[in-house]
């Protein structure tokens, strides 16, 4: 079963839906009258055409509510609930309050409430409709809570993400009345935060907030960019723990605060994995030593670190993580091991 990013065109068709049925709520009064005609001929839907016939009344009286803005940015949040409910694997509307804050932590702050709207659909056409027919067995009517959201006066927000499973389109909406954007960092000064962003920004083309695999590849292959392509290569590695997800700004930042930082502990995890040649027995070989020198270095036995040479053959084996580890470790603070700063 095939699986992609849902079509533009798609989640903007289920945002024009919610748009018009705040903004005027007597447009959609023809379209259910189709729904509730096409309902009628099926005994079994009496209670779902009383509800129509209901929802059409009130329709017909409802005052158009506050103008809802479309926003890119919330967009991008909504992608990365998705993404986390898909590690979770759960649906997006099933994740608890606390999580979902958790979720949303790094990009936003001082939110009002984050409604959740999700549901699938083959069509974005008819989303909307199958979201105010959604089953209601607790007989929630007019207070069912998807229906609550999309009536609420106080949202002035909404994002979309969405992805394609085969056929059949998963619709993610975020809706909510206010938020800040995280534009700071306390590791960093007002100027470092400033330049990490414009270089960030650089790389994510679409500036849709995510920098994808496919963006850093089209900057860095471009003319005239000078780096040494070893230590591109271990760059994105660190980047993109998984390659079928984007870095956020603040993954960018980390990402290069630790890229000299080669004493750390995640960071030399990650190094030695990126590495290693027996993932059963967790362990490097002399030849796996010998890649990470030539990478970190574009004239690695110029360089101290070839004492990674000498360790290897020292041990006349492979090594363990817990080795690679200690000798790095060791090696930098008696500082006979040096390694490359920042590209």
């Amino acid at each position: 079963m095939t699986s992609g990013p849902l079509p533009q065109n798609e989640l903007d068709v289920v945002m024009k839906d919610i748009i018009d049925i705040r903004s005027n709520p007597k447009t959609m009064v023809e379209r259910f009258n189709i729904v509730l005609y096409s309902l009628k001929g099926f005994k079994k839907n009496e209670a779902t055409v009383a509800f129509i016939e209901s929802f059409i009344e009130e329709l017909q009286i409802m005052e158009p509510l506050p103008k809802i803005q479309i926003d890119p940015f919330l967009g991008m949040v909504a992608q990365k609930v998705l993404d986390a409910s898909e590690k979770r694997k759960i649906t997006p509307d099933k994740i608890p309050v606390d999580e979902l804050n958790l979720i949303v932590k790094p990009f936003m702050k001082n939110h009002g409430q984050i409604r959740v709207i999700y549901d699938t659909h083959s069509s974005g056409a008819k989303f909307l409709t199958k979201i105010i027919l959604k089953e209601d067995p607790k007989g929630h009517g007019f207070d069912n809570p998807l229906l609550e959201i999309l009536f609420d006066e106080s949202l002035t927000k909404l994002g979309s993400a969405g992805r394609m499973i085969g056929r059949t389109g998963h619709y993610l909406i975020l809706a909510v009345e206010k938020y800040e954007k995280i534009e700071k960092r306390s590791d960093l000064t007002d100027e470092e935060f400033s330049e990490f962003k414009r270089i960030f920004k650089l790389f994510d083309i679409d500036d849709n907030g995510t920098l994808t695999p496919k963006e850093f590849d089209e900057i860095v292959n471009k003319p005239g960019v000078r780096a040494s392509w070893p230590l591109i290569s271990v760059f994105q590695k660190l980047l993109f723990v998984n390659d079928s997800e984007g870095a956020s700004l603040d993954d960018f930042i980390d990402t290069c605060l630790s890229f000299g930082v080669f004493d750390s502990e995640d960071v030399i995890r990650r190094i030695f994995n990126l590495y290693r040649d027996d993932i059963e027995n967790d362990t490097l070989s002399l030849t796996g030593l010998k890649r990470i020198v030539n990478d970190l270095e574009i004239e690695p036995y110029k360089s101290e670190v070839n004492l990674l040479h000498r360790f290897a053959y020292d041990k006349n084996t492979s090594a363990t993580y817990k080795e690679f580890r200690d000798f790095i470790r060791t090696g930098i603070k008696n500082k006979t091991i040096v390694v490359p700063s920042k590209f």
